[in-house]
């Protein structure tokens, strides 16, 4: 649903010019019909964007190199293939349990997962000042259309993958039951937690347009070890007295502790 509501805003059905002192299309006058009027300069950058899109031709015909976009819209969002695919997951398991005594128990499991068509963005429109043939694929100092500044592209390609062996340990004394678990396992993707919302700050969200397989390692959130453990301790308290058994009788304490290994990072200049 959210990539349908991005993709209701393609242009030219709905793109963003900015107008003022900080804008993309200039203009300083707050009214329209004014010298310099901001909203005026919005409206024929649209005007021109639109009357581009109608005629089918070169929208940036006879530009200079260095001179200003032609005419620009702030973003869009876009889907170059006319389809996106439907992602999809399998999941298995495999489990073996065995009774250790009369109050014990203990458990392993193997977990996985496989997901297929999974979303991801592309900045298509991106390109890089620092000198021409560097950060390929991205082009020197020229977008690859002008009339947008940034072309967010969605593609359905990516794939991940997780398995795990889970172990549990459960055993009872009397009122005391205590639980261990431990879980070895190993996420990998391309793009992490769906493609469309960053699992952390350093999440990577779009790869390099046609560079996706770079993108194939540890999930954002791959937690290789981990170890937790609860215990219940149920007090038993035994009295005729009916005021002290609703008072001290049903009580009980519990605890947990949990330990696993860090998360994966990759060292990136972030911008």
């Amino acid at each position: 649903m959210q990539i349908a509501d991005l993709g209701a805003m393609n242009a030219p059905n709905d793109p963003t010019f900015v107008g003022g002192l900080g804008g993309q299309v200039g203009g300083i006058g707050i009214a329209p019909g004014v010298p310099g009027s901001a909203i005026d300069a919005a409206v024929n950058a649209n005007t021109s964007l639109q009357n581009s899109f109608r005629s089918g031709g070169d929208p940036c015909a006879g530009i200079q190199p260095g001179a200003p976009t032609c005419p620009l819209a702030v973003s869009l969002n876009t889907f170059p293939s006319g389809t996106l695919k439907t992602p999809y997951y399998y999941q298995y398991s495999f489990g073996v349990e065995q009774q250790v005594g009369a109050r014990g128990n203990v458990r392993a499991d193997f977990v996985g997962t496989r997901g297929l068509d999974e979303p991801y963005q592309v900045q298509s429109n991106g390109y890089q000042t620092v000198c021409n043939g560097c950060l390929a694929p991205f082009p020197y100092q020229r977008p690859l259309d002008q009339r947008f500044g940034n072309v967010t592209e969605f593609r359905t390609d990516a794939n991940s993958s997780y398995a795990g062996l889970q172990m549990a340990y459960t055993q009872q004394w009397g009122g005391l039951t205590l639980r261990g678990n431990y879980t070895f396992s190993h996420c990998l993707d391309e793009v992490s937690n769906g493609g469309l919302l960053a699992f952390s700050t350093q999440g990577l969200m779009s790869p390099l347009p046609g560079e996706l397989r770079r993108q194939y390692a540890s999930c954002d959130y791959d937690v290789r070890h981990n170890i937790s453990a609860f215990g219940v301790y149920r007090v038993s308290f035994r009295s005729s007295h009916a005021v002290l058994r609703q008072v001290f009788g049903g009580w009980s304490f519990s605890g947990t502790a949990f330990l696993h290994s860090g998360l994966p990072f990759s060292v990136l200049s972030q911008p």
